[in-house]
């Protein structure tokens, strides 16, 4: 009884802790955290346009399946990073406005990561002070702190500690009860974790567990022979909490065959260097708190992908363990030498990846989808963090007085100075300067009209700018230079549409594709810092319909357009032109050119006249195909998933619908379903019959109804497998 009401205790405390550090959040004016970012931060340029675009539709009582307004038409609900079913996100969007809302998820966040951590470390049997000490150090690294930069990470990570100690507990007990209960509580926070955020996290709980099992099982077989059964329920257990997250992981796994990231093993971009084992003296060895590098061509990765500073509590508590360690000391888990030793070495070598000596996984799905492997340091983190807390409860057991009062001291000493860590390397904004419109958009231009692209800005300028001109972090400058040029995502926040590339790693295929062809025509000349349009580019620029290019570069008129600068701001290099062209809106095309592959279509794309489509078929057929000149058409609606459309034509037509295509989406004549081609690369369309067709254009994806189906098969079948597993144990 006494025991328990120390745990209530504890578990006060550290809801306390979580309450005074992220009060600033909310006191005395409500904040938004912009971390200082090249490009922003994804918080700023992903994850907040996109929560904000999610609770307009959660609190209309619509679903956010499918959205047009994002880079051509996106498919919302099967990007896992978006936290689409994440009922935190949910019910915090439905609940509170978009400034406070984003805030209180992040203190769930660490709530969940505090009370875990403590939990993970009364499992290996600390002492209670020292499971406090372990959540909050761990909690607060440096590591985790960088990451709320993603929000979605933060929604992922923050289940591993709970998992880490179900594991433990199930490979531990022998009593049936306990094994069952472990077991589906294990199945449950897994399947918590794969619908809240990034996959790559998910991932990295597998292998933890598994690895675990494996060293545990090595280390105390002979000693229980249920053990080797154990592991091969373990590994039903992670194919339940797949099969309860169907409706998120079928449509993921239908999105991972349409993104960029399908076609190539992603390159290297983030692997940890001998040099960033020193971060865990200091966070800042290789950049300042703006993350400026202090060499330009330094390629050190950013403290959100790889950090190993706990904090300088820690730091002392480890470096008098250099002096005062045992024998006893230095084994996290009692029951499981081989787990203490091996895992933590093994998690920081993958860290390192192509730089380490086990590069070869990452040529190897799944390892390959993740651009950043040096994230899986936050396993190692674990193993250093419950180190470090052995050693402090050594410490607090001693007898002398005045050493026990220093280590009990390092507590808030500890909660301090990573708070101000905290709050002095993250950059914030009042929340309602940060909703705030800028009135000169408001002014040139029309949501439902124009179509926007933002060029170069996220990719190039801004890092540019940093390194020649530096930053006045004071002034928020990049967060001003975003909110100008509409980079990525932001222009959500005034309701536009726009071409922009929706995120900076999982982005459909295609999309890409054309986007870096338009690009790659948008390049500057060295020599004037001008930019000149081929007719390639143009051509480009017309079959995607964008009517506005944001661009830090003037661009020079050519013979074939006259683009128009209808806003510029020299200081900050910000040029807005209008191009001529319309935003796209279903129509008839007036003559198909046939082709097969990309090749085709670039060679193609200089001979394109207003009306012209290229479809991709090898029938030939569709060549024949003309629209009549008093074809009638008639768009009566249009919603992200449902255009409906009314037309009279004296011959068959082909009706072209400007969004990226999918699978799911659906084209009715007349409520006859009709075959879908690819068109003009991105979009797709379908031959009308003549005469006059009631259309119907629907986005019904089958992914997301078999996910529903097979999540709602799995659960009676869970609980036949626990009554199966109940009956075998005993």
């Amino acid at each position: 009884m006494k025991e328990n009401k120390n745990n209530l205790l504890f578990i006060f405390i550290l809801f306390l802790i979580n309450f005074i550090f992220f009060l600033p959040l909310f006191f005395p004016v409500n904040k938004l955290i912009i971390t200082p970012e090249y490009g922003g931060g994804d918080q700023i340029i992903f994850h907040y346009p996109i929560q904000y675009l999610l609770q307009k539709k959660i609190r209309s009582g619509n679903f956010l399946l499918w959205s047009n307004q994002i880079g051509g038409g996106y498919p919302i609900y099967a990007e896992q990073e978006v936290g689409f079913f994440n009922p935190i996100t949910l019910l915090t969007l439905f609940l509170f406005p978009l400034k406070i809302a984003v805030n209180i998820q992040i203190f769930i966040y660490f709530l969940i990561l505090l009370l875990g951590s403590y939990y993970l470390g009364l499992t290996i049997k600390l002492k209670l002070i020292a499971a406090l000490f372990f959540s909050i150090i761990f909690t607060y690294s440096f590591f985790n702190l960088a990451n709320i930069i993603h929000h979605t990470h933060l929604a992922s990570f923050c289940y591993i500690p709970f998992i880490f100690a179900l594991n433990i507990n199930f490979l531990k007990v022998n009593e049936t009860r306990l094994i069952i209960k472990y077991f589906s509580l294990l199945v449950f926070f897994l399947f918590f974790q794969f619908i809240s955020g990034h996959i790559q996290y998910f991932f990295y709980s597998i292998i933890l567990i598994l690895l675990y099992a494996f060293f545990y099982l090595f280390n105390n077989f002979p000693k229980n022979h249920f053990l080797f059964k154990k592991c091969l329920i373990l590994i039903f257990g992670i194919f339940f909490s797949l099969f309860f997250s169907s409706f998120q992981f079928l449509p993921m796994l239908e999105f991972y065959w349409f993104s960029f990231r399908s076609n190539a093993n992603y390159f290297f971009s983030f692997n940890m260097k001998l040099k960033d084992l020193l971060t865990f003296f200091y966070p800042f060895i290789s950049y300042d708190l703006n993350l400026v590098h202090y060499l330009k061509n330094d390629s050190a990765i950013p403290p959100w992908d790889g950090n190993l500073f706990l904090g300088f509590i820690p730091l002392i508590v480890f470096i008098f363990s250099i002096f005062f360690m045992t024998k006893k000391t230095g084994v996290v888990f009692r029951d499981c030498f081989y787990c203490s030793l091996f895992l933590p070495i093994f998690f920081l070598l993958l860290a390192f990846a192509d730089n380490g000596p086990f590069h070869f996984l990452f040529a190897i799905f799944p390892f390959s989808l993740f651009r950043a492997p040096s994230r899986i340091i936050f396993l190692f983190l674990i193993f250093l963090g419950l180190y470090i807390a052995k050693i402090y409860e050594t410490f607090i057991k001693n007898k002398n007085l005045l050493i026990k009062i220093i280590f009990y001291l390092f507590i808030p000493l500890h909660v301090f100075l990573n708070m101000n860590l905290m709050y002095k390397f993250h950059d914030f904004i009042d929340g309602n300067q940060f909703m705030s419109k800028e009135k000169k958009f408001l002014s040139f231009s029309n949501p439902e009209r124009d179509y926007f692209l933002n060029i170069l800005f996220y990719e190039y300028f801004i890092p540019k700018k940093l390194f020649d001109e530096g930053i006045e972090r004071q002034k928020k400058y990049i967060f001003n230079l975003i909110k100008k040029s509409l980079v990525q995502n932001f222009g959500l926040f005034y309701d536009y549409s726009y071409f922009n590339l929706p995120t900076s790693a999982f982005n459909l295929n295609r999309h890409t594709i054309y986007y870096h062809l338009l690009v790659d025509e948008l390049e500057k000349n060295r020599e004037n810092e001008k930019i000149s349009l081929s007719l390639t580019g143009i051509n480009l620029l017309s079959l995607a319909g964008i009517t506005h290019i944001f661009s830090p570069y003037q661009i020079e008129s050519t013979q074939s357009a006259e683009f128009k600068l209808i806003k510029k701001d020299r200081k900050d290099s910000i040029f807005v032109y209008k191009t001529g062209f319309v935003k796209n809106l279903p129509f008839f095309a007036s003559e198909i050119i046939e082709i097969k592959t990309l090749n085709d279509f670039i060679k193609n794309l200089f001979k394109f006249k207003k009306g012209q489509v290229f479809v991709e078929d090898n029938s030939n057929n569709l060549v024949k195909i003309k629209s009549s000149k008093q074809i009638f058409i008639k768009v009566k609606k249009i919603t992200d998933t449902d255009i409906e459309i009314e037309s009279d034509s004296s011959s068959d037509a082909f009706l072209v619908i400007p969004i990226n295509f999918y699978p799911g989406w659906r084209i009715y004549a007349n409520k006859k379903e009709i075959k879908i081609y690819r068109v003009n690369f991105l979009y797709f369309g379908g031959v009308i019959p003549k005469g006059k067709q009631k259309i119907e254009v629907k986005f019904d994806p089958i992914s997301l109804k078999l996910g529903v189906l097979l999540s709602s098969l799995s659960f009676p079948i869970f609980f036949i497998f626990l009554k199966k597993l109940s009956n075998f144990f005993q």
